[in-house]
């Protein structure tokens, strides 16, 4: 596999056991037993459940991944399509997922693990495209050489689950002609095979459509903030593995708090038989031995304060990697949760913008393979995250300032027309002003007149 794949893939497996829930199902790989359970070869892995068992994760990945997702898609995207692929707007895949569902899908795989492909795919059979996404961990391996100048993609290694076992597509240019060609197999991805183009050209296929081929390989890589091959790190990790610090904390927290509610019984000079009996409640013990002790073992709280306030210093740190526009109180924020709110809203306007333009050029790709122009393809994503309160005030704030003067005229409209408040040009914006600003003058006439009138009338 890539050597770049090989280097996070470690990264990529916690993001997805975090989101996904898997922490104690992996049970030591993110709770280790404490010294005492590990050398404990009797009662070592029952004392572990029970630690295990009492550990709280809290999901704070997911609830940061769908927020940020919600955040983003609060508008919709701007689509725009020719005539010839309007139905690929509804219809874009064999799900049968609209662009807007699939774009959805993309932006959650950017914040997740911060990469995802598309793949332009070919139904021969009724000459239709579909565009397939494939998850960061199933890009295994790609590679790019330089041809005519230009860094181009020349081989990429793909996995994808088939009912119950793995299939492996690869997509390569023939060594011969640079067509596109590719084949699913069965090898496994650690095969030398898999990379052998003269073998993989047995039974591979070559996708045409209406009998015109691809000189290049139809995938498009997504990532943060490029759509390049190249790796990025993740957005969340740190989040993740803070996640994971809370969680064996808390599993320390609770072991501590359940051993304070209940003691050990502990004797020393005993029989057998006489340290074998059951005390009840109100109940005592005795010995032919006088030197002979029983009494209970207990755990005193020191730390417990001092953990629950760690507990809490963490998740506050956790929780402030989702910070959005809508955690924000204008009057009351302090620089540095704006500082942080402004620092996440630029990033999602970044995957916003990058997770559009994946799946535009994935379109354009379509539109070469049909010999159509790609101009009238385009897809905007939002990169407005206000909320209607924060807009208003806004509004307002801005209006103020264009009437005291210190922003101009043209500022100000050009403001507006950039935040979506008027889809007037300037010249439009300026004379709708002031005619408004006519009529105003008009209604105050009026007003005045009105208001002489009635004290005329209450002096006669």
């Amino acid at each position: 596999m890539n050597n770049e794949y090989n280097a996070i893939i470690d990264r990529w497996e916690v993001l997805n056991d975090c989101y996904n829930e898997n922490i104690k199902d992996k049970t030591t790989d993110y709770l280790p037993k404490t010294t005492a359970q590990s050398i404990d070869f009797v009662n070592g892995q029952t004392r572990y459940n029970i630690y295990l068992s009492k550990a709280k994760y809290y999901n704070f990945l997911k609830d940061t991944v769908d927020k940020y997702q919600n955040t983003i898609t609060r508008k919709p995207p701007v689509i725009e399509l020719p005539e010839i692929l309007k139905d690929y707007r509804d219809n874009c895949n064999r799900d049968n997922e609209s662009l807007e569902s699939m774009l959805t899908q993309v932006y959650g795989e950017q914040l997740l693990f911060g990469r995802v492909g598309i793949m332009v795919d070919i139904e021969n059979s009724i000459d239709r495209f579909s565009l397939l996404q494939y998850s960061a961990m199933n890009i295994l391996d790609w590679k790019t050489e330089i041809v005519n100048g230009s860094n181009i993609l020349t081989y990429v290694l793909l996995r994808e689950w088939n009912y119950d076992k793995y299939l492996y597509r690869v997509l390569f240019l023939d060594e011969e002609n640079g067509v596109y060609t590719y084949k699913a197999t069965e090898l496994k991805e650690n095969k030398t095979e898999i990379k052998d183009i003269k073998i993989l050209k047995e039974n591979a296929i070559i996708p045409t459509y209406k009998g015109k081929t691809l000189n290049y390989i139809p995938f498009v890589f997504c990532n943060i903030t490029h759509n390049k091959p190249d790796i990025e790190q993740p957005l969340l990790y740190n989040q993740a593995t803070l996640s994971l610090g809370l969680y064996n904390l808390d599993a320390d927290h609770s072991a501590l708090c359940y051993k304070q509610a209940f003691s050990i019984l502990f004797g020393s000079g005993m029989s057998r038989e006489e340290a074998s009996r059951n005390i009840d409640v109100d109940g005592y013990s005795t010995s032919e031995n006088e030197n002979a002790k029983l009494s209970y073992i207990g755990v005193n709280g020191a730390g417990l304060s001092e953990l629950r306030e760690e507990k809490i210093n963490l998740r506050n740190i956790i929780e402030s990697y989702g910070l959005t526009t809508a955690d924000k109180n204008t009057a009351e924020a302090s620089e540095t949760l704006n500082a942080r709110v402004q620092l996440n809203t630029d990033k999602l306007r970044t995957i916003s913008k990058t997770g559009a333009r994946a799946l535009e050029l994935a379109l354009y790709i379509i539109a070469d393979w049909m010999k159509l122009a790609t101009k009238e393809i385009s897809i905007i994503g939002n990169t407005d995250f206000r909320t209607s309160q924060e807009q208003t005030q806004e509004l307002k704030n801005m209006s103020e300032l264009y009437q005291i003067g210190t922003i101009t005229e043209y500022d100000f409209w050009m403001w507006q027309k950039q935040n979506d408040y008027t889809s007037y040009e300037y010249n439009e914006w300026k004379n709708e002003i002031e005619k408004q600003k006519k009529e105003e003058i008009e209604i105050n006439k009026i007003s005045v007149i009105d208001n002489n009138k009635t004290e005329r009338e209450s002096n006669e």
